[in-house]
């Protein structure tokens, strides 16, 4: 029992009949709302051994701001070693699980930009981690690595109840990272289909998801995972090589044609949360920082808590 409801049963003893009856009416209005509160979360991620020590700050963020919420953390190992994998598993509510091979090159390491960015099979795996995640839970947050929490994730959690998806602006429009390949695919030079390149993209790195957009969503774009030609920056995008954005092209074009909610928010930018029927202005920064290594890790490791051994 919460503390909510602890309130209610000692408000009722002492009341009079009818002030019974209408702390009753009202308990009854907001048990939904009173269970759904004390559900526990899911978090998703995948990462390797270059990334080990961004997922040991990601899985901080989440026991210290998310300490008696936690469901479980779900990783998706794209090239951890042995040794990271058992002190992962040491972690609370950790759980480690194998991406599908659904393409021989889903692990292989490519260098995706000017600069000698490195990507594991050009992001191909982000896909099929989330549609693994989708049938093993039916409502998660999926976050990249290079995140950090900033705060609690709970208000997200309730608009992605409620709304059946949680996208953000990603501050650049599709066109610009889609390469020919991939707009025939999509059909894009279609007159009808045309307008998607102007729409702007959606964070492929930070994404909230329930099964109501899995045939819409989740599948369509798993579905290009056993091709990564579908993935692969061939030159064409409108400003050369290093422009193609991989996976969060494919993501971004699926949610546009899928017709679904994008918030207009990023690197902090304001948006508005509708949850139950309450619009509440916030900014992105209140919940997360995109990172990418920049972060105190003897600091992080303050908040990391362990499983208990018996």
């Amino acid at each position: 029992m919460n503390y909510l409801q602890a309130r209610y049963t000692s408000l009722l003893k002492e009341r009079s009949r009818f002030e019974r009856s209408l702390l009753y009416l009202a308990l009854l209005l907001l048990f939904p709302f009173l269970i759904y509160s004390a559900e526990k979360r899911i978090f998703v991620t995948a990462t390797d051994t270059e990334h080990y020590s961004w997922t040991l700050n990601l899985i901080s963020g989440i026991h210290q701001y998310h300490p008696d919420r936690i469901d479980q953390i779900a990783i998706f190992d794209i090239g951890l070693t042995s040794e990271e994998k058992i002190e992962l598993k040491k972690l609370s509510f950790v759980e480690i699980y194998e991406v599908e091979k659904a393409n021989p090159e889903i692990f292989q390491k490519f260098t995706v930009d000017t600069h000698g960015k490195i990507a594991r099979g050009l992001y191909s795996w982000k896909p099929v981690v989330i549609k693994q995640a989708s049938t093993l839970f039916p409502l998660f947050f999926y976050l990249d690595s290079g995140i950090s929490l900033t705060g609690s994730l709970e208000l997200l959690y309730s608009s992605l109840e409620e709304n059946g998806c949680f996208f953000i602006d990603c501050g650049h429009n599709i066109g610009r990272m889609t390469t020919q390949h991939v707009r025939q695919k999509f059909l894009l030079n279609h007159k009808q289909n045309a307008w998607v390149l102007k729409e702007n993209g959606i964070s492929a790195g930070f994404q909230g998801i329930t099964r109501s957009v899995y045939s819409s969503y989740v599948y369509p774009i798993y579905e290009m995972c056993f091709d990564t030609k579908n993935f692969c920056d061939d030159g064409s995008c409108p400003k050369g090589f290093g422009f193609a954005r991989h996976d969060q092209t494919l993501f971004s074009i699926q949610a546009r044609l899928a017709n679904l909610p994008v918030h207009k928010a990023i690197r902090g930018g304001k948006f508005t949360l509708t949850v139950h029927g309450n619009k509440e202005k916030v900014t992105l920064s209140q919940f997360i920082k995109i990172t990418r290594g920049d972060f105190d890790l003897v600091k992080a490791r303050e908040y990391l808590e362990y499983k208990q051994t018996l």
